[in-house]
């Protein structure tokens, strides 16, 4: 088998979101980097000089290393590293390398110089109209989302609506730990901004989704990120990606 059938379904859903102009190619290109499973370690020393070349920099980076199996749609194994002490873990994280095909890491700017934040859209087709909720953090992965809760470190905000062009029910503003912690003003300011950026990309999102209902498929969550004022949703999940992909 060659071409197109050695592709791993992960990457194949990437290239779904390039479909319906929901990334680009050249952000895949900027922002994924993909290694046979060969280079693993090659992979930890590049993520190392990619560290210390941030630093030298004023940058700050978060890298997602991520086990990628041929067939695996989702959760696929993840390590997030935002300093070299991170990479302690690596040697632990990698023992998980059974059937794995290749190694990823994904780059996202996170330094307080950008205007950078993640998040999640989460559409319900079984209540009408379409129930619209949207989970967004700051400084951290999307992913992380899964674990919010009263100590959850990092800023979160959390808003729902009926549909598009409806206004936002705001139902949760959290603002973190210590650490990661940002004023009122400004994460309400920068959650409006989200917000805005989101339906900015209507008329490709709607596309994508009228897709998914068409397919009897009754929810869609899409992660997104938004980078300065790019934004890119960076994943989907249905209870039925290969049905979605042909596969």
């Amino acid at each position: 088998m060659k071409g197109v059938d050695l592709q791993p379904a992960k990457w194949l859903k990437y290239l779904k979101l390039v479909e319906y102009d929901l990334i680009s190619v050249d952000e895949l290109k900027r922002d994924v980097f993909r290694y046979p499973v060969g280079r693993v370690h090659y992979v930890r020393e590049e993520l190392r000089r990619a560290l210390r070349e941030d630093q030298k920099r004023g940058a700050r980076n978060l890298y997602v290393l991520k086990l990628v199996r041929l067939n695996q749609v989702g959760r696929l194994p993840n390590l997030r590293v935002t300093s070299e002490e991170d990479l302690d873990e690596f040697e632990a994280f990698v023992k998980q390398l059974s059937s794995v095909h290749e190694v990823w890491y994904c780059r996202t700017r996170i330094d307080p110089g950008v205007f950078s934040v993640a998040g999640r859209i989460s559409i319900c087709y079984r209540n009408l109209p379409r129930a619209h909720l949207i989970e967004q953090v700051w400084r951290c992965s999307p992913r992380l989302i899964e674990t919010f809760g009263s100590n959850f470190p990092y800023p979160y905000a959390r808003a729902s609506r009926v549909s598009w062009g409806r206004h936002y029910d705001i139902e949760c503003w959290h603002r973190g730990g210590s650490l990661y912690a940002i004023a009122s003003v400004a994460q309400e300011g920068e959650f409006l901004r989200s917000l805005l950026t989101i339906e900015r990309k209507r008329k490709s999102l709607e596309r994508f989704l009228d897709m998914i209902e068409g397919m009897m498929i009754e929810s869609v969550s899409l992660e997104y990120k938004i980078v300065g004022s790019e934004l890119s949703i960076i994943d989907w999940d249905t209870a039925d990606d290969r049905r979605i992909l042909g596969i």
